[in-house]
């Protein structure tokens, strides 16, 4: 395992996600749920969405939350974590009107999830209410060279949850 200062993989997760800046100080690195930390703030910015996934160029807006994956050891002001990191992206995504149902119609084998999405606490309260459809044909749309994951899909809100992760 390798020793870093928290400063340090803080700025280097911020500059390699390009997904959050660091203003006066340093970001944080916390736990936000099992195996997933990061510097627990909330991110609205549509443009690098459609960077890292291209699918989602006609999103209306976005929440969501990214960090590293992994297992993460305080001591004093170092943390130690397993290198190389993988990353995770857990995001709600509001689509235009019209859009979910359009999609719905594309795939022959969506069907209403069992579970609700292993989200962040973070980003639960954000989650659309009702019933939640995915489908591996959507969840292959999305993958990238870098992300892969599982896309839910919201008719009645026009919104999708993504909780994605780098390999």
């Amino acid at each position: 395992m390798m020793q870093v200062r928290q400063g340090v993989v803080a700025v280097w997760l911020a500059v390699a996600l390009g997904a959050c800046s660091v203003a006066a100080g340093e970001p944080e690195l916390v736990q936000l749920a099992d195996g997933k930390w990061g510097d627990g703030q909330v991110q609205h910015s549509t443009e690098i969405m459609t960077e890292r996934l291209p699918a989602l160029i006609d999103m209306e807006s976005v929440t969501y939350y990214i960090g590293g994956q992994g297992k993460v050891e305080w001591v004093t002001d170092r943390i130690t974590v397993p290198g190389p990191t993988d990353y995770w992206l857990d995001a709600v995504v509001t689509l235009p009107n019209g859009a979910v149902a359009s999609l719905l119609d594309t795939v022959h084998d969506a069907h209403v999830a069992s579970d609700a999405p292993d989200v962040v606490p973070h980003l639960s309260a954000s989650l659309p209410a009702g019933d939640l459809w995915w489908s591996p044909t959507l969840n292959e749309h999305i993958t990238t060279a870098t992300w892969h994951g599982h896309v839910y899909l919201s008719p009645a809100t026009d919104q999708a949850v993504l909780v994605l992760y780098t390999t």
